[in-house]
């Protein structure tokens, strides 16, 4: 008998929880009245166990825009808030990159030829690029600025260039994304590069690499590329000995 009494008092407590759940009425004390089916439930529950109505749930809303408090059986469980603002994804670990976002990067990298004329090229590289989804992944198109020094066999010498780098982002997780990219750009040195070649060049690079969350807004970048230097044959095939090896970079990503 007792657990068909819990029972019975739980299955009215869910009622009259649904019933208050939209605040329909500011008042204090606000008593629901019961349906009549249910009303007729309980004059026979106290027709056979001598109970009365004292054992219902007494509702009591003191602000619909604060919580509201069910009390049963001297316990008390918290409602929910509905105006409660949501809770925010934890600071400093970006979802996603997202979409339409602008960013600027900065990064230094640094590659060697290993075989042949061994040249050593050192470059520090701005640009300003542009996040969008395509096909669910995150992609951004970056314009890139290039300053190039290179050590040779020949006369050292200075470069200046740009590119056209699309990168998408295989993975993205909270606090760091895997991503490739690629790109062709043009560089304009201040002697023949290599050598043996040309004083304009184009190039192509292509890797993979990670950014890794700082702090808001600005992200570590790092990965490794392939990158081949040469003129495409626009003086002869004599004058066009190529540059292929790696690249390492290291820089900073910055959310505008």
């Amino acid at each position: 008998m007792r657990i068909m009494k819990h029972s019975f008092v739980i299955h009215v407590a869910i009622v009259v929880s649904v019933l208050t759940w939209g605040c329909v009425s500011e008042r204090e004390n606000f008593q629901p009245a019961l349906p009549a089916s249910l009303a007729r439930v309980v004059d026979d529950w106290h027709n056979t166990t001598g109970t009365g109505r004292e054992f219902l749930p007494k509702v009591q809303l003191s602000d619909c825009k604060e919580e509201a408090v069910l009390s049963l059986d001297n316990s008390s469980v918290a409602l929910p808030d509905s105006n409660a603002p949501a809770t925010s994804a934890p600071s400093g670990k970006p979802i996603a990159i997202a979409n339409g976002l602008w960013t600027f990067e900065t990064y230094g990298s640094y590659a060697s030829q290993p075989k042949g004329t061994r040249e050593q090229l050192y470059s520090g590289t701005i640009g300003v690029g542009y996040n969008f989804v395509f096909s669910k992944f995150s992609n951004s198109v970056t314009l890139e600025a290039t300053g190039l020094q290179a050590t040779q066999a020949g006369p050292d010498v200075g470069s200046g260039g740009g590119d056209l780098l699309l990168r998408t982002h295989l993975i993205n997780e909270p606090g760091w994304t895997a991503f490739i990219d690629f790109g062709p750009g043009v560089l304009e040195s201040s002697g023949r590069l290599p050598a043996a070649g040309t004083y304009f060049n184009f190039f192509f690079k292509t890797g993979a690499g990670a950014a890794v969350h700082l702090w808001d807004g600005t992200d570590l970048l790092v990965g490794a590329r392939l990158l081949h230097i040469s003129n495409a044959r626009i003086d002869s095939a004599a004058r066009n000995p190529s540059i292929n090896t790696i690249e390492g970079y290291l820089g900073l990503l910055f959310k505008l």
